[in-house]
């Protein structure tokens, strides 16, 4: 019988963490490191770490993979510098302790983009500390990993899933919904984003990871942009609230974020399942 494969996941507890767990292989064995010990599912529990580099050389042997995804989603000003200080810590380890592949999870936030959709190759113009530090992270993992593992940086679109940070358009607007009020829209139709269902990204992630090697960048989204007040639509719609209405004075912020994702597509044979308003309904099934 072929040994089942060591897979380490960081952040485990997270939200992309929790829909990895209910969607492995029965061909790894997981390993999940979080910031405290939790159940996380019935027979799910995380390994308490502080991620210091010789507590991590030790989690790591034996290990075929690991999965990235511990981070601090920092807003207003606040410091994300901790962020690349473990993204280093744990990319240090793998290193040390022979680990075959690392899969970091950055973000689509590298790029505010001029041209759409961006490809990898896209100039990166971060928008935020949090991207800033993804990218230090990403050349890092890169100069880390010469020669010694190989790594798959995975720049994820906006995730669609329930859980999401507390002030996002998306909680925001699920929150309003659950409660049967209408959205009230600050922006207009030219804001949107690309959003991939927790559930692909989740189907994807595993895809890389049971694949045969392979190293590089990838943009891994759904492959279409969705309007900020599209959005706020189909959750209403979904979820049988009232029609949004837009404010008189709408906000001048204008942003749009939407990636090329063939270059993971065609390499790794896969596609997404869900469209945002099939991820929606799934989602009230989980909720109702």
């Amino acid at each position: 019988m072929k040994p089942r494969k060591k897979v380490v996941i960081t952040g485990a507890s997270g939200v992309l963490g929790r829909y990895l767990l209910q969607s492995a292989p029965g061909s790894v064995e997981l390993v999940l490191l979080g910031r405290e010990k939790k159940e996380i599912f019935p027979g799910f529990e995380t390994v308490s770490t502080n991620y210091e580099c010789s507590e991590l050389v030790s989690l790591f042997q034996g290990v075929d993979t690991v999965i990235h995804l511990a981070a601090q989603r920092l807003y207003g000003g606040e410091d994300c510098s901790n962020n690349a200080l473990i993204d280093d810590r744990v990319f240090g380890a793998a290193k040390e302790s022979h680990v075959s592949r690392v899969v970091f999870l950055s973000t689509c936030a590298v790029d505010e983009y001029d041209l759409l959709p961006a490809s990898e190759l896209s100039a990166m113009k971060p928008a935020t500390d949090y991207a800033r530090n993804k990218i230090k992270s990403e050349e890092n993992l890169s100069f880390i990993a010469k020669n010694k593992f190989e790594f798959v940086v995975l720049r994820l679109a906006q995730l669609l899933a329930l859980g999401e940070y507390q002030g996002s358009a998306l909680s925001v607007f699920l929150e309003k919904s659950l409660k049967k009020e209408a959205i009230v829209l600050s922006v207009n139709e030219s804001n949107f984003r690309e959003y991939i269902y927790a559930k692909d990204a989740a189907d994807a992630i595993w895809k890389v990871v049971c694949s045969c090697r392979a190293s590089g960048t990838f943009n891994l989204g759904s492959g279409y942009g969705c309007s900020i007040p599209g959005l706020a639509r189909a959750i209403s719609e979904v979820f049988e609230a009232p029609d949004p209405v837009f404010r008189d004075d709408l906000s001048p912020f204008f942003s749009r974020v939407l990636m090329n994702s063939e270059k993971f597509y065609d390499y790794f044979g896969w596609k997404p399942k869900w469209t945002v308003k099939e991820a929606l309904f799934d989602l009230k099934n989980e909720l109702v």
